[in-house]
Order: C-alpha cells, then structure tokens, then sequence
C-alpha cells in the first residue's frame, strides 16, 4: 500500500460504486452500497437491511488498515466497534485495486529537456 487510506477515500470510491453488487471478500455475501453525505449504506441482498457508517467508523476501520498492513481479514477489526467491517473493507479493496491499475497504466514521466525519438534533431550523416 503506498499512501494511508481515509474514510473520504471511501466515500468517494463508494459513490463510483453505487447501484453495483459487491460481493464481501470471505464470505461472499452479496451487497450493494450506497453514500448518504458522510455515511457509506451498505444493503445485504439476503436481508435488505441497510447498515451505515459514518465518518467515524469508516475512519476508524481505515485506522486500523493503515496499521495493521493492509490486513482485509474482519477478524483483524473487531475492535473498530462495528460488526460490518467486511463491507468496508470490501471498498477498500476495490479502492486499492483501483489505484494499483491507475499506476500501472500511466505511462512513465519524461523530464523536461530530455531527449526523446520525437523531438531528438536529426543527425546529418552522409547516405552510403
């Protein structure tokens, strides 16, 4: 993981989400999610009980990510005060996948007066 990952990471990754079904990382239990203002709904397909999340605990869980390396286990967040963490952690592999093929995919930089096939003079050697 290269940089922290924050609850407004969430919500904003959430929203490109919404209507989707995601399906939690152990369990495979099937959701979709949804951001009312700074709270991340996440609705079970089996039950259609929405559970929210607010700033807090969506920042709590991203806390405990940051700190423990990365874990996506649940059982690594029980003491984030939330039983649904799986939901959360669910975006937040998503959201990391994401950054992960934004990277890979940006071609690399070229600095400023460096040489390249396009803008390199061409030299004058003498044709045989």
């Amino acid at each position: 993981m290269s940089t922290a990952v924050t609850a407004d990471d969430v919500l904003k990754h959430a929203k490109t989400m919404k209507g989707q079904t995601k399906q939690t990382l152990h369990h495979k239990k099937d959701f979709v999610v949804d951001v009312d203002g700074s709270h991340a709904i996440y609705t079970p397909k089996t039950r259609g009980i929405p559970r929210r999340h607010d700033h807090q605990t969506l920042q709590r869980i991203c806390d405990e990510y940051n700190n423990n390396g990365g874990s996506l286990h649940p059982s690594d967040y029980d003491g984030c005060v939330t039983r649904n963490a799986s939901y959360t952690l669910t975006i937040i592999d998503d959201l990391v996948k994401s950054q992960q093929n934004t990277t890979a995919n940006t071609p690399p930089v070229t600095p400023p007066n460096t040489p390249t096939a396009s803008n390199t003079p061409p030299t004058n050697t003498p044709s045989v």
